[in-house]
């Protein structure tokens, strides 16, 4: 992944809109009756251009014939034509696990301004474009088809009707290439807001005649996502649709810039992620830090509204800091320290139960050695528990404490504590065979009665997983895809959530459903630039509806976000 470059667009693309072709008009203008997410029967207007029905300048409502024949019978159906409800879901218009397919006219000139902004949206959201080809059209009835013709447009999200096509014209570069895909993955221009006239006015006087109803406020897809964005690539510019180079729209705030089309947007990579969410019911919080320095690992654990956190410093000791429900101890940026007994960097696991707590790590001989708290006589010391280790990773269920390690050779081992003894012996451990090696501090493991689920990376830095029940015992290794640096899962029902940093140190996610692995088999979903992790350190927790992911900035600084 990269930044969003300086400037993406063409010399086009810097002009006016109306002279890059998005602000299309017509003298011909007619009414509809359209649907969204939030609303059905809504009487608009649209211009005829080129036989489409356009609104907004460049928002493709289908054909004349097309939105005529809807219009007459959604008028046969109800006496009142313009009363709102509950309309279609959004999830309509929504391009499944975040694949757009497209295609491209070969007559369309410059093709590499589909290329680039296709490139541009890749690099900074988690969505995905498929070439579609005679080998796959089957797998995607659904798609975008770039094509020469007047001005630029597009229809909003995924139409489900086959083939959509975004016009492009010969003023509409790059960036208005990045503009007309914003609107195919679902986003309205941004002036069309709810809470747009707290931010801009309307010149009406300005207006072009016969285009006033490019600027009204009846094309809304949900709610708001966000705070208003000026620097949206979505913006229209000040003198969109003018009839006399006067602006048409004034921002309420000086000294700001709107109608951009360089790039996306800090807020449009914002919204592309809340409308491709793991989870449409919920959200996820920015990083936020939570203090210390050179930081190398970090193991969290919950208890209801207790949150545990135990960090190795950049001293190779053992940190620890908690929240109590109403407030982080022993203060927002600080930690309690545990001594002097130096660890290895980069591997650590915690687990605990009301009144308990154990933390396995490695000393830096790579022996695994363990400490635990209870509530009734206080922290232990450590003490030795064998091998020569490189990641740990510890779970309990019913009384069990299992303990798996990636060994000096790479492979896996494990050793559990059955209620009164360690086994295989007190420093021995059971070996998984020498078919995976894994890569150094990249190893969790999840659990519920009959069932291990062991997520790791293979040498080549892949997501693999195995599985373990009490009836069939251990599955073999497969791969999930990525090439990553870090590995945390999570289990509550019958969702899995995994966790792990990608090649270029930002945060991905896959889940397991309880039917399939979502976004794809091989997919990620990806969390945006928003922290540059350093590799081999991720933690999780989660319970109902809510997760909350630890992690280490490049300064080894304590990050957390979490999603409810």
């Amino acid at each position: 992944m990269t930044d969003t470059p300086d400037n993406l667009g063409s010399s086009d693309d810097n002009a006016d809109p109306q002279d890059r072709g998005e602000n299309s008009t017509s003298s011909q203008v007619g009414t509809a009756l359209i649907d969204g997410a939030t609303f059905s029967n809504k009487l608009v207007h649209y211009s005829v251009i080129d036989g489409l029905a356009i609104v907004e300048g460049d928002i493709v409502l289908g054909t004349v014939e097309e939105v005529e024949h809807e219009t007459r019978l959604r008028q046969s159906a109800t006496n009142d034509s313009i009363t709102r409800g509950i309309g279609i879901s959004g999830s309509r218009f929504r391009w499944p696990n975040g694949v757009v397919p497209y295609e491209v006219d070969p007559n369309l000139a410059n093709p590499q301004r589909v290329t680039d902004a296709i490139a541009h949206w890749t690099a900074n959201t988690p969505l995905r474009f498929v070439l579609r080809t005679a080998a796959n059209q089957a797998q995607h009835p659904n798609f975008v088809r770039f094509t020469p013709g007047s001005g630029c447009s597009s229809a909003v999200g995924r139409r489900q009707t086959g083939q959509q096509n975004v016009t492009l014209g010969a003023t509409c570069g790059t960036g208005s290439t990045i503009h007309e895909i914003g609107h195919v993955i679902g986003l309205w221009h941004e002036q069309s807001r709810e809470d747009r006239n707290t931010f801009v006015t309307i010149n009406w006087a300005n207006i072009s005649s016969g285009n006033e109803h490019n600027f009204n406020q009846h094309i809304t897809d949900g709610d708001d996502i966000g705070g208003y964005d000026y620097g949206s690539i979505m913006h229209y510019s000040r003198t969109a649709f003018s009839n006399n180079g006067q602006d048409t729209i004034v921002p309420k705030h000086a000294g700001v810039q709107i109608g951009q089309r360089d790039g996306l947007s800090t807020g449009d990579i914002a919204a592309a992620l809340a409308l491709y969410s793991p989870d449409p019911d919920g959200q996820w919080s920015p990083w936020f830090g939570l203090g210390g320095s050179q930081i190398s690992a970090v193991s969290v654990i919950n208890e209801g509204s207790v949150t545990d956190i135990y960090v190795i410093g950049g001293d190779g000791t053992l940190y620890q800091k908690w929240w109590d429900g109403s407030r982080w101890n022993p203060s927002d940026a600080g930690f309690h320290w545990h001594g002097d007994t130096k660890l290895q960097a980069g591997s650590l696991s915690v687990i605990g139960s009301p009144g308990f707590r154990d933390v396995y790590a490695m000393n830096q001989s790579g022996q695994l050695i363990h400490k635990f708290w209870t509530a009734a006589d206080g922290w232990s010391q450590w003490f030795g528990l064998g091998g020569v280790c490189s990641a740990v990773s510890v779970v309990r269920v019913d009384g069990v404490t299992d303990i798996y390690v990636r060994g000096q050779d790479g492979t896996l081992f494990q050793k559990w504590w059955d209620g009164s003894r360690w086994n295989p012996s007190d420093a021995g451990f059971h070996w998984h065979g020498a078919d995976f090696k894994m890569q150094p501090n990249s190893l969790s493991v999840i659990a519920s009665p009959g069932f291990r689920d062991l997520y790791a990376l293979d040498l080549n830095g892949q997501l693999c997983h195995r599985f373990w029940t009490a009836d069939g015992g251990w599955s073999q290794w497969f791969g999930l895809g990525g090439v990553c640096s870090a590995v945390a899962a999570v289990t509550t029902g019958d969702k899995t959530d995994m966790y792990v940093r990608g090649q270029d140190g930002t945060l991905f996610q896959k889940w397991w459903d309880g039917r399939q692995h979502r976004p794809g088999p091989t997919d990620f979903f990806w969390h945006g630039t928003g922290l540059r992790m350093r590799p081999g350190a991720l933690s999780v927790i989660g319970w109902k509806g809510f997760r909350d992911v630890y992690a280490l900035d490049a300064n080894g600084q304590l990050c957390h976000k979490y999603f409810a």
